[in-house]
Parts: C-alpha cells; structure tokens; sequence
C-alpha cells in the first residue's frame, strides 16, 4: 500500500517527461487505482462513521475517483503512440493530486480522535484490503487487452523447405502445417503487482 507521500512522490515521477509519462504509466495507474479502491472500501466509510458531517466530503472524493479512473482508461486506450495520450495521463495525475489534498484536509481529521485500538483495526483491515486490491489488478491486468503492450508477432524462420513446383501448400489450419505464424494474438505477460507494493501505514493528515 502507498501512503499519501509516496503516491505523490511517485505521481511527480510520473509526469516530469513525456519519457517518464510512459515508462511509468503501468506502476502510475495501477497504484492510483488500487489506492482509490482500498480507500472507498476502508478510509471512506470510517470518515464517514466518524463524522457524518464530512459525507457531502466523502461523496466529492468517490466522485473524483471516478474522473480520475475516467482518465486512465481514455490514456490506455489510446497507448502512448495514441494522439491525447499525454494529454489523459497529466489530467489523471493533476486530478490525483487535487484528490490527495482533499483528503488531507477535509476528510483525514475526522480520524485523529480514533482510539488506538480503533485505530490498529483500521490499519490492519487497510492492508488487507490492499492485499486483496492488488491481487484483483494483477487479474485484471493479465486478461485486459492493450493493443501497444501486445507482444511483437513471432518472424517467419531465415529459411523455408524448398517444395516442387506442383506441391499445394496444406490448409493453414492442418496441424502439420506450420504457417503462417501466429500474430500478437496472445494476451501480454502482466507483471506482479502484489510484489512491487508493499502495505504501509495509513495515510496520516500529518
């Protein structure tokens, strides 16, 4: 799980180049939704608990999740060749951090009354839910399709058999006949998204 600081601290890493902005775009986006989702399964329904005055506050930071996830899906659409790409990736990083100040003051003081043993349940059931969050975007990722992420198509061999002049090729789906090469068909390899994370504190109004 990434605190506050370091989400941001990876967000500014994120947007300083257009080199960055797409080198970065898998750790960017899946730490952004996996602190959205943890966030609306455990941080938000505490704030609200613990002061239900702050809901209408709760009701703007969901919201601004949702845009934020808007933009991520339009950048990965589009892929970093994709016109407006850039254009996604900085909106979704700039609404981040808007998101981030909002919770700093409008929604974490609502917390700091909590006892200490409300507040170790809390802790342990956000790294948890963190765990749980990861592993759903690791599966996610292993069967969602992006086209600029699709493996490069295998090439055809240096060489091929020399066949006679009246040699008809078999049908390309005869299991002896090994052409013509299989495309970027495949899904891509995801990488593991549990293990580049690792649970931390919660994110402290500090």
């Amino acid at each position: 799980m990434l605190d506050n600081r370091n989400l941001r601290e990876l967000i500014r890493r994120w947007r300083a180049t257009p080199q960055s902005t797409i080198a970065l775009f898998d750790e960017a986006d899946d730490a952004i939704r996996a602190t959205i989702a943890t966030k609306e399964r455990v941080l938000y329904p505490a704030v609200r608990d613990a002061d239900g005055h702050r809901s209408g506050y709760v009701d703007d930071a969901i919201a601004q999740g949702r845009r934020i996830e808007g933009f991520l899906d339009a950048a990965e659409r589009l892929g970093p060749e994709g016109p407006g790409f850039h254009d996604e990736a900085q909106d979704a990083a700039s609404a981040m951090d808007g998101l981030l100040v909002h919770e700093q003051r409008d929604l974490l003081p609502a917390l700091e009354h909590l006892s200490p043993d409300d507040r170790d349940r809390l802790e342990r059931e956000y790294g948890n839910t963190w765990v749980d969050v990861s592993a759903e975007i690791t599966a996610a990722r292993a069967t969602r399709r992006r086209p600029h992420l699709r493996p490069t198509p295998r090439l055809l061999p240096a060489s091929r058999p020399t066949r006679h002049p009246r040699h008809r090729p078999l049908p390309a789906r005869h299991p002896a006949h090994p052409w013509p090469p299989t495309t970027g068909d495949q899904p891509p390899t995801a990488p593991i998204f549990a293990g580049k994370l690792a649970p931390g504190p919660l994110p402290s109004a500090a």
